[in-house]
């Protein structure tokens, strides 16, 4: 049995499962989730509850996607629903292995449909994605980037044990239709049978940022 993770932190565990050709990474998000709570609690004002729940689905979601990418890389990743009208900005660094975000409310500018917008740096090399979603299930709108512009099939899962997240990957002679298929009840039963982790990574909540130099970088 592993220490629980402190406040603030979250231990992504990945493992291989050659059956199905994908990779499976998950944690228990608890601890990471209140650092990032507390940091709600010293905002002006209180958050809502369409807010809350995408924010904590977004953190969760970015942690997940940096796990995997290689450690030089960054991101920023800004949602712009259209209704309701609502922005919710994500970025992460791979190498620092830090995760933040803010949900922005009022004056919130939309177009036609809602868009998803991702600046990915690597080193030198900025990489911009722009693409349009639908719903407001965030894990779902991580699922449509991964389909519509990284073009490998990816899904998202939140198990009914509290905060915990997995994300499914594709590699290479995938299973697809087992990908496709999956339920969170089969993986759910899956991580059950204890599978051998391949690696691990600890992932932090980590803002430095005001509100005010946040709303900067999102302008």
């Amino acid at each position: 049995m592993s220490e629980p993770d402190a406040i603030g932190a979250v231990t992504i565990h990945r493992i291989m499962d050659h059956d199905h050709a994908v990779l499976v990474a998950h944690g228990r998000f608890g601890p990471f989730l209140q650092a990032f709570v507390d940091h709600t609690n010293r905002w002006e004002a209180e958050m809502d509850g369409l807010s809350f729940a995408m924010l904590r689905q977004g953190l969760a979601a970015s942690a997940l996607h940096l796990s995997s990418r290689p450690v030089d890389e960054s991101m920023g990743l800004s949602l712009n629903f259209r209704e309701p009208p609502l922005n919710v900005f994500l970025a992460g660094d791979a190498g620092n292995a830090t995760v933040t975000g803010r949900a922005f409310l009022t004056d919130v500018q939309t177009a036609g449909t809602s868009r998803l917008f991702l600046q990915n740096v690597r080193g030198s090399e900025v990489q911009n994605s722009v693409i349009e979603i639908t719903g407001l299930d965030v894990l779902d709108v991580f699922e449509q980037y991964y389909e519509k512009s990284v073009q490998t099939p990816t899904r998202f899962f939140e198990l009914e044990e509290e905060n915990r997240f997995v994300m499914v990957q594709t590699l290479p002679d995938v299973d697809l239709p087992y990908l496709r298929g999956l339920t969170r009840e089969a993986i759910t039963d899956w991580l059950a049978t204890d599978p051998r982790e391949m690696d691990r990574r600890v992932f932090r909540f980590q803002c430095g940022c005001n509100p005010k130099r946040m709303l900067e970088v999102v302008r």
